[in-house]
């Protein structure tokens, strides 16, 4: 079974069935535990340049390689248009877990974005669209003629 270790990150590992599956819980495992040492107000350290990274270790090294990790920048307001029951239903959930409405969009990005590729497909579209206008405004479905 391989598994995952960050230098820069000392506890953060991962392992998996297949190398492929290692990575890929490697980026979850990487970017929890950021957004934890960003929470607990502790410095998030630079990465090490990847020639510096010592091969010797516990196990044998199969692969070295950067994990791309994205940091929280600057807040920006946003105007969106939704459906207004799907709006509502996002109100009463935030509400009732004790968050903003932005904070619960937010947070449901941050979800769906960690997904694999092509997660998101709608599969009663023959042409495999990625996302449904299921949420789309009439208005911003239609086309002028």
């Amino acid at each position: 079974m391989p598994g995952l270790a960050f230098r820069d990150f000392p506890g953060c590992v991962s392992a998996g069935g297949t190398l492929e599956e290692t990575i890929e819980r490697g980026h979850d495992a990487l970017a929890a535990h950021v957004e934890l040492t960003i929470e607990h107000d502790e410095p998030v350290p630079e990465p090490s340049p990847i020639d510096e990274i010592d091969e010797h270790g516990d196990g044998e090294v199969v692969l070295k390689t950067l994990v791309r990790v994205d940091l929280p920048g600057r807040t920006v307001r946003l105007s969106i248009t939704m459906d207004e029951a799907l709006a509502k239903a996002v109100d009463r959930t935030a509400a009732a877990e004790g968050v903003t409405r932005s904070g619960f969009l937010a947070e449901a990005a941050r979800r769906l974005l960690r997904e694999p590729a092509g997660a998101w497909a709608d599969p009663t579209d023959p042409a495999g669209a990625r996302l449904s206008s299921r949420g789309a405004s009439p208005r911003s479905s239609r086309r002028s003629a």
